[in-house]
């Protein structure tokens, strides 16, 4: 047998490897053709015009199927989980979109079995798929659509999607599962919220199904964020009850939140040198509500500011906290000392005249408030009633009350205020409210600068404050929007409160 030149032999296997590549490529050309002939036919090639260009950037036959099945399935769980009964979705298209990402998912596992976003694919739409069909096999053979599902979380145990689209299929099932599938669920959900856009898409699904309060807040991961979520949610459901209870959650958080950063230690010296970790702090506690219960993370935070470091001014998240701490000054309870105080004014910004003068009185200075209040008589006539107010002498406060009509109230950035007022002695307050914020609504009470608690208030009801009201001068703190009108307040006494 005669042997072929060596240059030869190489050439031909040259040839042979071209002919193998060109004919690789026209298989590829022709498999994309197809694809993209079936985005346009589904029609999410109009929707999401860059479909087809991900395909032809997507290396390998497995990888632009897998792209294009995925695109489907997004499409349809955009449309929702489960069809709605009075609105019930297009079954034709859907399906066929559905349909459609099963048969490409199933091919590309073919080439890729490890592939995780094929088993997700493959999973997501077949309990799609049973869902829009109302077929009873969704619930009888979970294994065909969950076992997939599981298999993406195996392999892929980092990535969010899987555990989001399992625990999306929990939720929307959740009536149909018993006790013990229930409790499955709730550990797959468990770990979906705790990825942020999971839970922002999720949330709302479990506190819908959550057998119960203290359930439904124990999958709430406890960061500050997430319960104002929760509170958003309840707001928009008019549930004050437990919006008030989600407040009492966010509130832990944000302390936790400030416990931490301040435990923390900075490891970077730049950041240190420039002094951005007391700023870093700042931004957690300035989204506290005023309180005496969080000023010390405020006066800890403004504190660890190096000397003569200027503060970014931030009046939407430290105005509120020198306007209560201004109103406390003025009982002779000033809950932060005077060089905090001044700190906290610079961290507030431009300061209206009326502030300028309260804070004036409020570092011992009157002759300062006088010619502040005096400058800005005509042009501020509010100020200078204000600094009146605020200077009388204690003597000219009336005699200690038990009853105060509508109009010694005040208002001021969503805070209606009662005081300061001379009390009896007592057991606690009664409100009543004219016009309730959202009629329902909640209010939250302060009462001298601490927290007397957060209740769902009516138009015409009463808002009972139980606690501790010793002889002297107080002020009462209503926070709420606009709309609420608080009217007369009584004082709750022994006498009044024992049986007749």
């Amino acid at each position: 047998m005669t042997k072929l030149p060596t240059r030869v032999a190489v050439a031909l296997v040259v040839l042979l490897l071209g002919a193998l590549a060109v004919a690789e490529h026209l298989r590829l050309e022709r498999r994309l053709a197809r694809l993209e002939s079936l985005a346009r036919e589904l029609g999410v090639a109009e929707e999401h015009p860059e479909a087809l260009s991900d395909l032809r950037r997507a290396q390998g036959r497995a990888r632009s199927a897998l792209r294009l099945a995925r695109l489907l399935l997004a499409v349809e769980l955009d449309r929702g989980l489960r069809p709605d009964a009075d609105e019930p979705i297009d079954s034709s298209l859907g399906l066929a979109r559905l349909e459609a990402a099963r048969e490409l998912a199933a091919r590309a596992l073919d080439e890729q079995p490890s592939s995780w976003q094929g088993w997700m694919v493959l999973g997501g739409a077949r309990f799609l798929e049973l869902s829009r069909r109302r077929d009873p096999r969704l619930a009888s053979e979970r294994a065909y659509w969950q076992e997939p599902l599981e298999r993406a979380r195996r392999l892929a145990p980092a990535q969010p999607e899987p555990t989001r689209l399992l625990a999306a299929a929990h939720l929307s099932e959740w009536s149909r599962l018993d006790d013990a599938e229930r409790e499955a669920a709730v550990e797959v959900i468990a770990e979906a919220l705790v990825h942020p856009t999971s839970f922002d898409l999720l949330i709302e699904l479990w506190l819908r199904v959550a057998p119960s309060r203290r359930a439904a807040f124990a999958l709430v991961p406890q960061l500050p964020e997430r319960w104002r979520s929760v509170m958003t949610w309840y707001q928009r459901e008019e549930d004050w009850e437990r919006w008030c209870q989600a407040r009492e959650s966010w509130l832990d958080a944000l302390e936790a939140t400030a416990r931490e950063r301040l435990a923390a230690p900075e490891t970077d010296p730049k950041v240190r040198a420039e002094g951005r970790t007391a700023r870093r702090i700042l931004g957690v506690v300035a989204a506290m509500p005023p309180s005496t219960r969080l000023a010390p993370w405020i006066a800890e935070a403004l504190g660890r500011l190096p000397a003569g470091e200027a503060i970014p001014p931030n009046p939407g998240s430290f105005g509120p906290w020198l306007d209560w701490a201004l109103e406390l000054c003025a009982l002779d309870a000033c809950p932060v000392p005077p060089e905090l105080l001044r700190r906290l004014a610079e961290a507030a910004g431009q300061l209206a005249p009326v502030d300028r003068v309260r804070l004036a009185l409020a570092l011992g200075d009157p002759a300062e408030a006088a010619r502040l209040a005096e400058r800005h008589r005509a042009e501020d006539p509010e100020g200078w009633r204000s600094y009146r107010e605020l200077t009388r002498a204690a003597s000219e406060l009336a005699q200690p009350g038990t009853r105060w009509p509508p109009p010694g109230w005040r208002r001021r950035v969503g805070v209606h205020r009662l005081g300061p007022i001379a009390t009896a002695a007592g057991s606690g307050l009664e409100v009543t409210i004219d016009q309730a914020p959202g009629a329902p609504g909640a209010v939250v009470a302060r009462w001298d600068g601490a927290e007397a608690g957060c209740h769902p208030v009516v138009s015409g009801g009463r808002l009972t404050l139980a606690l501790p009201i010793p002889a002297g001068t107080h002020l009462l703190e209503l926070i709420a929007d606009a709309r609420l009108g608080p009217a007369e307040v009584r004082l709750r006494t022994e006498s009044r409160e024992a049986p007749r």
